[in-house]
């Protein structure tokens, strides 16, 4: 279970490091008025939120897999808290993966 929360984390990462591509795209196409090229960033786009949203309930479905393994994660519970819990092994690239993604979503 933790490897697929990390799988799912790092897919996650990848899909918000598009949508933060194409949202400079965007940028630039606005300025330049393309609006035939502003159409197919907004399909884009969509399509790339459409994802997030799937990957976001598979994170969710996740991490209420490993709650019912370990009664100490509540709804309540931090990731960082929650990444304590994990295989020793996997800590570290658990905790870069969340912090990537904290990062993306701050961007």
């Amino acid at each position: 279970m933790w490897q697929e929360l990390a799988a799912i984390l790092n897919e996650l990462n990848k899909i918000y490091q598009q949508l933060i591509e194409t949202g400079k795209r965007k940028h630039d196409v606005l300025v330049a008025i393309d609006m035939k090229a502003l159409e197919g960033l907004l399909e884009e786009e969509k399509q790339l939120t459409q994802k997030i949203t799937l990957l976001e309930q598979k994170r969710q479905k996740a991490l209420i897999r490993l709650a019912v393994d370990n009664r100490s994660i509540r709804q309540d519970t931090q990731m960082a808290e929650v990444l304590e819990l994990a295989p020793k092994g996997l800590q570290p690239v658990l905790r870069q993966l969340s912090q990537a993604l904290t990062t993306s979503t701050t961007e």
